[in-house]
C-alpha cells in the first residue's frame, strides 16, 4: 500500500511539472537596423530593449510579460508593459498602459525570435492605406533585424527567423 502512493505521489509530480512553465529572465540590448522590403536605400539604426520574464510551457503556447523598447519609436514609452503569447513561433507586439483612467491597447506588429531573444526580426505594423487599421505588408513592409551587422547578412538572419513561421516563411527578404 505505501509504495502505490509513493508511486502515485510521483505520477502526480510529474503531471504537475508537464504543465509548469520554464521560466527565464530576460534583460538584453540588442543593436539592429530597420529596413523596408524592396527599398535598398532605407536603413535606421534601431536599438532594442527587451527586460521581462518568458515562459516556455510545454503543453501551451508560450508567454513573455515585461517591455521591449524599440529606438526610435517614443510612442512607446508611454506602455508600461509588453504582453504577448507565441504562436507558430511568431509573438504578436502588443502594449499596454493606462490614459487618463482608460486602458489602451496599440500592436505595434510581429516578433520572431530565436532562444534568450539573442536574435530577432520584428515586423512592423503601418497604417493601410484604404483604412485606419494598421497592418504589414510582405512586398514593401518594415522590418528590423537585430543583432545588425550588415544588409546582406541582416537579410540572412531575416529569412532563417522568419522560417519559423508558415506567415512568414514565403517572404522575400529583399
Amino acid at each position: 500500500m505505501k509504495r502505490k502512493g509513493i508511486i502515485i505521489g510521483i505520477l502526480i509530480g510529474l503531471v504537475g511539472i508537464c504543465f509548469m512553465p520554464l521560466s527565464q529572465n530576460i534583460d538584453i540590448v540588442l543593436d539592429g537596423k530597420e529596413y523596408r522590403i524592396g527599398n535598398s536605400e532605407y536603413e535606421e539604426d534601431r536599438t532594442i530593449e527587451i527586460q521581462g520574464k518568458y515562459k516556455d510551457y510545454l503543453f501551451r503556447d508560450d508567454t513573455f510579460e515585461g517591455k521591449i523598447n524599440i529606438g526610435g519609436y517614443n510612442f512607446l514609452d508611454k506602455y508600461d508593459e509588453t504582453n504577448f503569447t507565441v504562436v507558430d513561433e511568431v509573438a504578436s507586439l502588443r502594449y499596454y498602459g493606462v490614459d487618463q483612467g482608460r486602458t489602451i491597447i496599440t500592436s505595434f506588429g510581429a516578433m520572431a525570435f530565436s532562444n534568450n531573444f539573442k536574435e530577432v526580426l520584428i515586423c512592423v505594423d503601418e497604417p493601410a492605406s484604404e483604412s485606419s487599421s494598421k497592418s504589414w505588408t510582405s512586398e514593401n513592409g518594415l522590418f528590423i533585424v537585430a543583432p545588425a551587422t550588415n544588409h546582406e547578412l541582416d537579410l540572412l538572419l531575416a529569412k532563417k527567423l522568419s522560417k519559423k513561421s508558415d506567415w512568414l516563411s514565403g517572404v522575400k527578404w529583399k
